[in-house]
């Protein structure tokens, strides 16, 4: 749970992306399948470096354009 428009109010955001971009989230699963039952540090890096490359997609940041662009502005205003 997280205070809405607070630093950490951006779950919901990784949530929408994920159901409009399936394919994401396929990866996402596959990862945690792939590290299920080994060493929770090897995970927690692939995990960092998967997010890094989707936070830094091209389909990522014309989501969150697009967010912007519904909420008035880069600061939700």
């Amino acid at each position: 749970m997280t205070v809405i428009s607070s630093e950490l109010d951006l779950f919901w955001e990784w949530t929408r992306f994920q159901e409009s971009h399936p394919d994401f989230l396929r990866k996402y699963n596959r990862l945690k399948e792939q590290f299920h039952g080994k060493q929770m540090e090897m995970y927690r890096r692939e995990k960092n470096r998967f997010f890094e490359t989707v936070l830094t997609s091209e389909a990522y940041q014309s989501f969150v354009q697009q967010i912007d662009r519904t909420k008035g502005g880069s600061d939700g205003e």
